[in-house]
């Protein structure tokens, strides 16, 4: 089993600023209120919450676990490419798509971060998920990775 979570968490690591993001569970997330080594994550879940602002989009995502806030920051204005779209605002467009509607089953990868004494996910990556199935993986993952980095089980999970 051990070689498996690894393999999982392997599978899962995601580089942003050189550091791994693990597959959690959102009451993984809500349950590290102390600083922990865990600054980036990835989750998978259901938008059940949007707001848009004229900064950012806030969406709650909840993966059965619980419910957290995350935070889409619209990016600032800079020279842009060819056609004078900075790459940012297509990946902003293409990430906000993905939370347009509620109900929609998404993965998001970002920072984890505390506003106001709350944690969220400061998203640097939304992707819409077409496939059930892949939130059924992201729950293996979670699992094994869970495990393997030692994070206390919640009761009932």
């Amino acid at each position: 089993m051990a070689v498996a979570a690894e393999a999982a968490c392997e599978r899962t690591k995601k580089t942003y600023t050189s550091a791994a993001c693990p597959v959690l569970f959102v009451d993984d997330v809500l349950r590290a209120s102390a600083p922990t080594a865990i600054t980036q994550v990835e989750l998978c879940g259901v938008v059940v919450t949007r707001l848009l602002m004229d900064s950012k989009v806030v969406f709650g995502v909840d993966d059965g676990t619980g419910v957290v806030e995350c935070v889409l920051w619209m990016p600032r204005a800079k020279a842009g490419g060819g056609n004078g779209i900075p790459v940012e605002w297509n990946a902003f467009k293409r990430a906000s798509e993905a939370v347009d509607r509620l109900g929609r089953i998404i993965r998001v990868r970002g920072k984890l971060s505390k506003y106001q004494g709350n944690l969220q996910v400061q998203a640097k990556s939304v992707q819409r998920l077409s496939d059930g199935n892949t939130e059924l993986v992201q729950w293996r993952d979670a699992r094994l990775c869970r495990e393997h980095i030692g994070i206390a089980k919640a009761a009932g999970s």
